[in-house]
């Protein structure tokens, strides 16, 4: 079944009703826990390596097999956040994250210091997509409270032998995913306290 999905990925082709309902019927032979992380992680990585894995992606959700390799995705599905910057299901949002972000990688650039300059030369596009696959699960866990999602976090990069990088960016990403929604969008970014303030809490450039 993975195989199936890589040669889509390889002859960027998409499956067939029939296909798609095969897929669907025998997700139950992949299970998470008869996967090594190392497999799962290394599987993962290379689609989100790709310019548009959101396609791939969001073919494995509509046949439920992401949610069989990754079950913290799981949790999100056709939840619905009851807040102000949330329009779409909280699965459906972090697929139109991803989304967004491989846009940038074919739009024109403008100036050399705006946001798709910026995403172009970032160099962990891939961490940054798996958190956006994340980005609702800790919220979603049950495990209550900053203990609570610091161990969640842990958990996934623990199973899936994410390295250290990797585990402190997507933690970074993760819990203060909305502290950079409320700059962005209700701060003026221009002003020198906003951007020291931002400052202190990404304490670096990457």
């Amino acid at each position: 079944m993975l195989k199936a999905l890589e040669l889509c990925r390889q002859h960027p082709v998409l499956p067939d009703y029939q296909l798609r309902r095969q897929l669907r019927l025998h997700k139950k032979l992949i299970k998470a826990e008869h996967m090594k992380g190392e497999e799962i992680r290394s599987f993962l990585f290379s689609i989100l390596g790709d310019g548009d894995s959101e396609k791939t992606l969001r073919l494995m959700h509509e046949t439920e097999i992401l949610e069989q390799v990754l079950p913290e995705f799981g949790l999100a599905h056709c939840k619905v956040n009851h807040d102000f910057y949330h329009h779409y299901t909280a699965d459906e949002h972090s697929l139109r994250i991803i989304r967004f972000l491989e846009e940038m990688e074919s739009a024109i650039l403008s100036n050399p210091t705006d946001l798709v300059t910026i995403y172009k030369e970032y160099p962990n596009k891939k961490t940054l997509k798996f958190a956006a696959l994340l980005q609702s699960a800790g919220t979603l866990s049950g495990m209550d409270g900053e203990s609570g999602l610091t161990g969640f976090l842990k958990f996934i990069g623990d199973r899936l032998h994410l390295k250290t990088d990797e585990k402190e960016l997507l933690e970074f990403l993760i819990k203060n995913i909305y502290e950079m929604v409320e700059t962005a969008l209700h701060q003026d970014i221009h002003q020198s306290t906003v951007i020291q303030k931002f400052a202190q809490i990404v304490d670096n450039q990457e």
